[in-house]
């Protein structure tokens, strides 16, 4: 059983970090969630949740860092490039298929964990990636359909299961660092160039998995139709 001052302790170290507000909320819900687990029979390892009364922060979103077409062009250029092109299949699933990119823990982080099986979840007959469970982020599943030009850049890489480079790989981080891509950037993209090709605010947030009031309030008419077409054209050399 948990004593009292473990609990005072858990809450005190908390507060007392300089974490950003949207990671606090992170750290609330995956304590609070495992806590729970710990009350629920058979194990009931504790008599309460200690993270019940940890603050829960409201937390305004701007306007998201979307990469412009040029900009994402010339990203994919250079992902051709560098290493073999190596690199490639990180960056057009977090790019053309909005897969959130966070390291270790992220959904790009456990698809490469899985190694070669980490292609079983692109259904290239059926045109989609499927993200499970374990791997989505809500914990919900999801499927997200492989536009033309996406499937240019993964065939390949799909046809020798070539591995899906982990997100913490120094090679990605020198190429991030180049661009100056935010943490979230090539998502935020994604689903802007996503929602304005396709017109369908719902679509976007299943494929992104979002809120349909997500999508509209912060990447509805970010970008111009010309610009989502061409967004949608980048392809590999040849292709």
């Amino acid at each position: 059983m948990l004593h009292e001052i473990e609990i005072e302790n858990l809450q005190a170290y908390v507060a007392s970090k300089t974490w950003t507000l949207n990671t606090q909320n992170n750290f609330r819900a995956d304590a609070h969630a495992f806590f729970q687990w710990c009350l629920a029979k058979p194990r009931q390892w504790v008599f309460e949740n200690p993270a019940h009364d940890l603050p829960k922060f409201k937390i305004e979103r701007g306007i998201p860092q979307v990469l412009r077409f040029k900009e994402a062009q010339a990203l994919m250029e250079c992902v051709a490039e560098k290493h073999d092109g190596a690199l490639v299949p990180y960056f057009t699933l977090a790019l053309f298929a909005g897969i959130r990119p966070q390291a270790p823990g992220g959904e790009l982080g456990k698809i490469a964990k899985m190694g070669e099986d980490a292609w079983d979840l692109i259904d290239s007959q059926n045109k989609v990636i499927r993200i499970p469970p374990e791997v989505s982020k809500t914990g919900e599943y999801r499927t997200i359909n492989i536009q033309p030009n996406l499937a240019e850049w993964l065939k390949p890489f799909a046809k020798k299961k070539a591995p899906i480079v982990m997100p913490i790989d120094k090679r990605v981080k020198a190429i991030r660092k180049e661009f100056k891509l935010g943490h979230d950037v090539l998502r935020h993209t994604f689903i802007t160039f996503h929602v304005a090709k396709f017109k369908s605010v719902g679509a976007t947030s299943l494929q992104a998995g979002n809120s349909e009031a997500i999508v509209r309030r912060h990447y509805l008419k970010m970008v111009a139709d010309n610009e989502a077409n061409q967004f949608w054209g980048i392809k590999p050399d040849g292709a």
